[in-house]
Parts: C-alpha cells; structure tokens; sequence
C-alpha cells in the first residue's frame, strides 16, 4: 500500500472495472463530508459476489486505480486485496488496515451492496466493527437501507444523495467494445492506458 497519512480513513473497495470518475467523486464526497484524512481504494482480487468472467486482469485494474489517484494525496492505492489469494473478503481487508492503522475505516458502500450486507462473510462482525457511509444509487430505497442499519445496529456515518456523475464501468467497457471515445468518463491517463494495452475490446457485457 502507498503511505498515506494517520487519521481517520475511508475504505472503498470494489472491481474498478475500470476506475471511472464517478468512483473518483464518490471517494471526494465522503472525504469532505466525514473531515477524513484519506480513503483508500481497494481493487479485489476475486470479488465473492460477481462473476469474474471477462473481468480486466488485476494489475490492469490496480495500474488504473493508481494512474487515476496520482496526486491527489487525499485518494490512497490498496493492494490488500490483489496480492492476498483466494475471495476478496471485505471483513479481511478491514482487519489488515486496522492492524496497520490501529484504528478501523469507515466502510463506503452503495445503498445496493448495502442491502445485501447479510449475505457478506462474516457480517455480523463487520457492523460492529465499522460506521457506514452509505451512497445513494438510482432505484434502491435509501430508507430501507436506514431501516436495514437499525435492524441489525449497523452506524451510519452519512448518506451521500446523489453520487453526482452518471457515469458506469459497464457503460465505459460497452462504448471501447463499439469503438467509441470514453473521454471525460475517467481521467485522460484510464483513457490512454486502456488504449494501450486494449482491455474491453470484445468486451461490453454487464457486470
């Protein structure tokens, strides 16, 4: 992981499928509305709850991660997750960063994961062990995930309304696969790398 500063720090792991500025915006928008020091962002290894099929190889993933957070001190590059084997456990990463850090995340999620949090391994440890910042997603019910939070005490730390750019992984790895321009849908060094070694081409499928 690259040195990142003490304080209070946000976790936000995902696919990064690739990287794109609404991930970039969510990651800002915690940051500022919590007063954190950083967040950190962790690209899985193995993500237990997709299908990994026509997934971009992991240092492709990580490059793109590390390539978009360049200089910008406030957005940390994880690699946890890539160099440790088998499912990328979110319970696990969190233990890690706390060993290291001495003090656990703030978790970051969309109200979607949220509402699966149940079926996460080890959840029921997890939501003692953290607060929850909570992203708002367009057709999931924002108060069912307040009402989920109550039910098994898990602390929400904020609720971000609106993720502010309509913007998705998908959508980018369709238009390269139609050969169209992902300009201004992540940053110019994503674009170029992703020109370079070709990922997505035959690509374009959900996920």
């Amino acid at each position: 992981m690259d040195e990142a500063s003490t304080g209070e720090y946000g976790l936000f792991g995902g696919i990064f499928d690739p990287v794109h500025y609404g991930h970039l915006y969510v990651a800002e928008a915690v940051r500022d509305e919590l007063g954190l020091a950083y967040v950190v962002l962790a690209p899985a290894r193995i993500p237990p709850h997709k299908d990994s099929a026509g997934v971009a190889p992991a240092e492709d993933r990580v490059e793109m991660v590390r390539l978009a957070t360049a200089g910008n001190p406030g957005l940390v590059l994880c690699t946890l997750e890539v160099e440790r084997p088998g499912p990328s456990y979110t319970y696990d990463t969190i233990d890690q960063l706390t060993s290291t850090y001495g003090r656990p995340p703030v978790l970051i999620l969309g109200v979607d994961a949220f509402l699966m949090i149940e079926t996460w391994y080890r959840w029921a440890e997890l939501v003692r062990r953290v607060p929850f910042a909570l992203v708002a997603r367009p057709r999931y019910d924002t108060k069912k995930a307040r009402r989920l939070a109550e039910r098994i005490g898990a602390e929400v730390a904020c609720l971000i309304e609106s993720a502010g750019v309509d913007v998705s992984s998908t959508l980018i790895r369709q238009r390269i696969s139609e050969g169209k321009t992902i300009r201004y849908l992540t940053p110019d060094p994503v674009v170029e790398y992703l020109a370079r070694c070709g990922a997505y081409v035959r690509d374009g499928t959900d996920g």
